[in-house]
């Protein structure tokens, strides 16, 4: 067996987690977790279907969610739903506190901005930057702000995406989600051509949202804004001759990363060899296979970002929230089959199919996906 230090870069969602995963599963694995900040895991809200994992996977994640819903809504111009399907929410304070109950302290390096430059003889594991390259891509944008009501807002379920609003700048929606009955987190999303993110406007747009449901704001707990490249011409990073990029693996549309991370840290951990070569391989492998394997969600943003025009983008979101549940939790937790892609494409399509064939054929040329 190797004996190499592992040197995981960065206490995000990809590092904590596989910190979290060799103390729990693989104590044999020498391993240091470097965190530029004081605390782990940022300033996030990360979210998943239940559905998205496995029932052993949920388990070890377990810990970390802050809360549980018996589903979600949506909101479109012209219907409505919502869906039994349990969704679940991790904050970065209570990410940071399990992590820390549960990985030894001499493990845990603060405020340790670590360069693998000079680290010849251990295995460096990059997991402080979920940005990747890519050819061409759209972004999705968002500002969310987590607020304490006054009063009780009256929801008792997410509201994952409520289009029933002016669009602007793409695709926009508007995210809730009720940790209380007066704490709730509101978020602007856009699905946009450029990757500009207007703080102030975005901010101006969810108080004019709260006005108009007459929510009074007794006190703002935090903000947190990002912007994803949402690929529709992927380029894989695979990391460098020193570390070992995690970078850039979620879903392809929605951006959601933690299912990814839970699958391929899965992967990691039952490597017996333990050594970069087969670290690297391992991740390489996930990335080729997932690659192939979701194709189709490259397909679909490019009708998003390339087909539809941008005040009507949420016409492919309607359309596809009126199929079956079964197919939507197979199109969050990543595992679609052809059968689902001939459903989404049945009926009356969401674009003008002239723009639908030009986007599809073009990205086939361009990137040599067949699906």
């Amino acid at each position: 067996m190797n004996n190499s230090k592992t040197i995981i870069m960065g206490g995000g969602l990809w590092g904590g987690l596989l910190a979290y995963h060799l103390t729990k599963f693989r104590p044999d694995i020498n391993f240091e977790l470097h965190e530029k900040d004081n605390t782990l895991g940022g300033n996030h809200t990360w979210s998943f279907h239940q559905s998205d994992l496995d029932s052993d996977s949920f388990q070890v994640i377990a810990p970390f969610i802050e809360k549980t819903w018996k589903g979600h809504s949506v909101f479109f111009p012209k219907h409505s739903r919502s869906l039994e399907m349990p969704y679940c929410s991790i904050t970065s304070e209570g990410f940071h506190r399990v992590l820390c109950e549960s990985i030894p302290s001499e493990k845990l390096f603060f405020k340790s901005q670590i360069r693998p430059e000079g680290l010849t003889n251990e295995i460096v594991i990059d997991a402080s930057n979920q940005d990747s390259l890519y050819g061409k891509c759209g972004y999705q944008k968002f500002l969310g702000i987590e607020v304490e009501l006054a009063e009780e807002h009256g929801l008792s379920i997410p509201i994952l995406m409520d289009a029933q609003v002016v669009q602007k700048d793409g695709y926009r929606f508007i995210y809730y989600l009720p940790w209380t009955s007066r704490r709730i987190l509101i978020e602007d999303t856009r699905y946009s051509n450029n990757a500009s993110l207007n703080l102030i406007e975005l901010e101006a747009d969810i108080q004019s949202i709260l006005k108009q449901k007459n929510w009074k704001v007794e006190k703002v707990l935090r903000k947190e804004s990002g912007v994803l490249p949402i690929p529709i011409d992927p380029v894989s990073s695979q990391g460098n001759n020193i570390s070992i990029n995690l970078s850039g693996i979620f879903h392809d549309v929605t951006g959601y990363s933690l299912p990814d991370a839970v699958r391929l840290i899965n992967e990691l951990i039952k490597i017996q060899d333990w050594q970069r070569s087969t670290v690297l391989e391992c991740v390489n492998n996930y990335r080729q296979k997932r690659h192939r394997d979701r194709s189709f969600f490259r397909l679909l943003n490019r009708l998003l970002f390339q087909a539809a025009e941008p005040k009507l983008r949420y016409l492919v979101l309607s359309h596809f929230y009126e199929l079956s549940q079964p197919l939507i939790e197979r199109f969050y937790s990543g595992k679609m089959n052809k059968l689902d892609y001939i459903r989404i494409f049945m009926g009356k399509p969401p674009v003008k199919i002239t723009s639908a064939i030009e986007a599809i054929f073009l990205g086939q040329k361009n990137t040599e996906e067949v699906l």
